[in-house]
């Protein structure tokens, strides 16, 4: 991404007004999807499921190991790279590359289409959303969102073949 295309995303929330509706919208996404993922493990325990062990297991294996590659990686921020202030809150330096947000996001997508069918097409849809808004808010380049987003789906995979 240029820096000319940065701002241009950016230039309609640098307003206050907007710039807090985009965090409300990111936390709020996030934790719905947070909240889904922990409902899911809940729903599976109770119910004594069988898919409980993959459904917790893999998506923990996989989170570790984007962590991981993302330290190795370390790749600068689009507000390290270009000197601006971010629409969203965040200080953090490096690490950008996958967003581990977007890749969680549709790692519970996958576990909910595993477990749910096609209702996992609504927290897919959401890892979307997320992936705009860390985009538009400043905090990832769309490269970082795209390889999370296909890191989530492809581990998501390996349920189905499980």
């Amino acid at each position: 991404m240029k820096q000319t295309t940065y701002e241009r995303w950016y230039r309609p929330f640098r307003t206050e007004r907007r710039r807090a509706a985009l965090i409300v919208c990111d936390r709020l996404v996030t934790y719905s999807v947070i909240l889904l993922y922990g409902s899911i493990l809940l729903y599976l325990l109770v119910s004594k499921d069988p898919k409980l062990f993959e459904s917790f297991l893999i998506p923990a294996v996989f989170f570790v190991a984007v962590s991981a590659f993302r330290a190795f990686v370390n790749a600068p921020r689009p507000y390290e790279a270009f000197g601006t202030k971010p629409a969203l809150p965040r200080e953090k330096t490096g690490k950008s590359m996958p967003s581990r947000h977007v890749a969680s996001a549709s790692m519970i997508g996958m576990v909910t289409l595993y477990c749910f069918g096609w209702w996992g097409l609504i927290p897919l849809g959401m890892a979307i959303f997320i992936a705009c808004i860390r985009v538009i808010g400043g905090v990832h380049f769309v490269k970082d969102v795209l390889v999370g987003f296909a890191c989530g789906v492809l581990a998501g995979l390996t349920l189905f073949l499980w």
